[in-house]
């Protein structure tokens, strides 16, 4: 079982999964259902059927549904899938958290549309989880991208919900004042005192921010997305969680850079959790602070 569950924390009322027959699709449904097991909620699972004529699962996602409500002791709920499942799901998504595995569909589909992943993270209002590695247990090491803003602390409390074992608290500092500093020539001591300098100030900023939380905090130099897959592959982490902010219609149709390379390029599961339209103010300057690691 994860670690109990804080009293602030905003729980999920249930598990959403979509669920076709395939091995990928089976094994994000287990882990789904290990999550709702842990939460102590429901999980709903839209279901592939043999036609459209028919409302009965397909028989491998049958036994699925069969055993998770068994193994897991967790009320199950089928429904049947319609002709796209991930508008289904977006009314369906509503107070809950979805559930779904990384897939690889038509290149240049994606590439305009992105995949039903990204697809529902543009969609919905709730977190959604993408899985790409087996589900077996909890998670036991996970990285959380805070971008020095009050939503850090939201942030690592929904993650901790998930985890099993230790917590890493991530942010990522563009080199910024630093640039001008060589272009200057300076010196190389100059440049290492400056860097020392606005790390201190990260993390005093993430202390006040994340106070007595179980954290280990990590500021690093670099662009967000490769500074967090860098950071997942050291921490060897089974899942990062990172944070989408609304930012207008044009912005959520694209979805934010750092979360599609993280989404495409990590080896971990993914967790992205919506995020209020203003949550406070870095303590580092824009010259200091890199690209945002929410969106």
């Amino acid at each position: 079982m994860s670690r109990p569950i804080p009293g602030d924390v905003q729980r999920a009322a249930h598990v959403l999964a979509i669920c076709d027959a395939s091995p990928a699709a089976l094994n994000a449904a287990w882990r789904a259902a290990l999550v709702a097991r842990d939460l102590r909620v429901p999980l709903h699972v839209v279901h592939a059927t043999a036609d459209n004529r028919s409302t009965a699962p397909l028989p491998r996602v049958a036994a699925f549904l069969h055993e998770a409500a068994e193994r897991c002791a967790v009320r199950v709920e089928p429904i049947p899938a319609q002709a796209d499942p991930v508008e289904q799901c977006v009314p369906l998504a509503c107070g809950g958290l979805v559930v779904l595995p990384t897939t690889h569909g038509n290149p240049l589909a994606e590439w305009l549309m992105g995949g039903p992943a990204e697809r529902l993270i543009r969609l919905v209002r709730a977190p959604v989880l993408v899985v790409k590695q087996q589900a077996r247990v909890g998670y036991r090491r996970v990285l959380v991208a805070v971008d020095l803003q009050q939503s850090s602390e939201h942030l690592v409390t929904q993650a901790s919900v998930l985890a099993r074992g230790p917590l890493s608290s991530f942010h990522a500092l563009a080199p910024g004042e630093e640039i001008a500093l060589r272009e200057l020539d300076a010196p190389p001591a100059v440049l290492r005192a400056h860097r020392r300098t606005v790390a201190a100030r990260a993390y005093q900023k993430m202390k006040q921010l994340l106070p007595g939380a179980p954290v280990t905090p990590i500021v690093t130099f670099g662009g967000a997305a490769d500074s967090i897959l860098a950071g997942e592959t050291a921490q060897q982490s089974e899942l990062v969680v990172i944070g989408k902010r609304r930012r207008g219609l044009l912005a959520d149709f694209l979805l934010g850079s750092v979360t599609r390379q993280v989404l495409a390029r990590s080896e971990a599961d993914v967790l992205v959790l919506p995020l209020p339209p203003a949550a406070g103010s870095a303590v580092v300057g824009a010259a200091t602070r890199g690209p945002s690691l929410q969106g």
